[in-house]
């Protein structure tokens, strides 16, 4: 009876090991996912802002474009 509660608690001894060193594992994958997830949202928002200056350059393009075809055709376009 001796030799199997020893072996018990060593298995449980063993178990705890294991769910520790899962729960580190995880807890460290939480920071990963944590920086990945902050790294792509700074992309993201560098690119809307990209796209937001393309955006207002090609309005001020197409601006520009109208105004030279208005002053070519006086004013009929």
């Amino acid at each position: 009876l001796n030799a199997k509660r020893q072996r018990n608690t060593e298995a449980a001894r063993r178990s705890r090991a294991r769910k520790m060193e899962r729960l580190d594992f995880l807890e460290k994958e939480v920071v990963v996912v944590k920086k990945e997830r902050e790294m792509w949202r700074r992309k993201c928002e560098d690119m809307e802002v990209e796209q937001r200056e393309r955006e207002e350059q090609r309005r001020a393009e197409l601006e520009e474009l109208r105004r030279r075809v208005e002053e070519v055709c006086g004013g009929t376009a």
